[in-house]
């Protein structure tokens, strides 16, 4: 709640990338895009994240289980949150946690990596090769 009002956000449950559009600019502060129930596929949300660019909307999608790999694609697309279901324990949070946290505030099993696209400028990443150093 950003002075006193409160957040205005909405579910979606299935693919209609011109419904988020109009949604993302009448002023909702954020949207889930729901890959847990009903049929969304990764390239309906990926169309469904695009459509809030522009607007201040956020994008999030739920995931369709706990599993932190689950989360990886949605972030690739240019999902700003991750909704995980079903998280009943401190372990389970952590792990989900983990999961989107990228290097150097994750480390070990589970930070993510990245990977060089369109999408990552919404969060201003710079991707940049790898230095290689030689010795001879």
């Amino acid at each position: 709640m950003a002075g006193g009002t409160p957040d205005l956000r909405r579910d979606r449950d299935h693919p209609s990338i011109q419904t988020v559009q109009i949604m993302a600019r009448s002023g909702i502060d954020w949207i889930i895009v729901d890959l847990e129930h009903g049929p969304i596929d990764l390239g309906s949300a990926h169309a469904m994240i695009t459509a809030t660019a522009g607007t201040p909307c956020v994008p999030m999608v739920r995931i369709a289980a706990k599993e932190p790999w689950l989360a990886k694609a949605p972030m690739d697309l240019g999902a700003l949150g991750i909704n995980f279901p079903m998280i009943c324990s401190g372990v389970d949070a952590e792990k989900a946690v983990r999961s989107v946290r990228y290097p150097p505030k994750a480390t070990g099993c589970g930070a993510r990596s990245t990977r060089r696209s369109a999408e990552a400028c919404r969060w201003r990443i710079t991707w940049r090769p790898p230095t290689t150093t030689w010795s001879g």
